[in-house]
């Protein structure tokens, strides 16, 4: 009977030494200093941020709103004007659209708004002035500096200050106008011609707006809170305004017909050393012509007529 062999012993297994690790390092990225320094990187960008889109925001909204506004054909300008002034009362809006327009097309702008005249803000017809006088248009530019003026004083009268009328002045120029002279320094006629046409549009468009635009400023210029005056009072304060700017223009015209009376003899004593008569009355006729007061003017002319060949 055979012997079975015994099974070959299993080689012992020698044991592997462990791969080194790296040594570890410490993560301080979810430390307080690293949060905070974080936190405050951020809200420094946002606030970068949002002073970026604070600055560009109104500008780019003012350039989109301008090309809209200029984008419109000057005949739109009515139904603007009467959705602003007799629908929804915002003459700030009007006054806006009006500034926005190119100074190329402010006499056509002024044409089509015309009718609008007694609802409008007194700001406007400043604005009316300056882009008059950019354009070189002198005399409508001084026309219409007068007429915000005497719509201005008629607004301050109806704020309800005593001193409305005196600090009414540092109110409006405030506002980009041309520098004209003061009245006294202008020429009499060219004033006195102003003065004409300012009262002849107050009286065909009687100012029906409110004064609050002005009352604010003067307001907060005399540091006080004083109480407008009824609307019921209003024609009483415009017929007071007329009659004082009616009584300074006959003074004027006075002084000024006395002034031409002066130039007028002057001028005739050398029209008479004209020997020819005939030169003599084209002479004379010239000078009668020239005269801003219509009697006089017609007085002058008929005593030329009357001169004999």
């Amino acid at each position: 009977m055979s012997r079975k062999k015994p099974p070959k012993p299993t080689p012992a297994v020698k044991p592997v030494a462990p791969a080194p690790q790296p040594e570890e390092t410490k993560d301080d990225s979810g430390g307080w200093e690293f949060r905070s320094a974080k936190f405050a990187l951020r809200a420094v960008g946002v606030c970068f941020f949002i002073a970026y889109v604070s600055f560009l925001a109104p500008s780019a909204f003012t350039w989109v709103q301008t090309k809209y506004v200029r984008s419109l054909p000057v005949t739109a300008l009515p139904e603007k004007a009467d959705y602003y002034l007799n629908q929804v009362y915002k003459p700030e809006k009007l006054y806006k659209m009006v500034t926005m327009r190119p100074a190329s097309e402010i006499e056509k702008t002024i044409e089509v708004l015309m009718p609008y005249t007694a609802r409008m803000s007194t700001f406007t017809f400043l604005f009316y002035s300056s882009r008059l006088d950019q354009i070189g248009k002198t005399d409508e530019a001084l026309f219409w500096w007068q007429f915000g003026r005497y719509r201005a004083r008629f607004d301050a009268l109806r704020c309800g200050s005593g001193l409305a009328v005196d600090n009414v002045g540092s109110v409006l120029g405030l506002v980009p106008h041309p520098e004209f002279p003061q009245d006294e320094e202008m020429d009499k006629f060219t004033v006195v011609k102003s003065l004409k046409r300012v009262l002849a549009l107050d009286a065909k468009y009687p100012a029906d707006n409110l004064p609050e635009d002005l009352c604010e400023p003067l307001r907060a210029m005399e540091g006080g809170k004083f109480v407008s005056v009824r609307p019921d009072r209003w024609a009483d304060i415009r017929y007071t305004l007329r009659y004082m700017t009616e009584y300074r223009l006959r003074q004027m015209e006075g002084s000024l017909a006395v002034d031409e009376t002066k130039d007028l003899q002057k001028a005739a004593v050398t029209c008479e050393k004209l020997g020819n008569v005939k030169k003599k009355k084209e002479c004379m006729m010239k000078l009668c012509n020239g005269l801003s007061d219509e009697t006089t003017k017609s007085d002058c002319i008929a005593e030329v007529n009357s001169i004999k060949k």
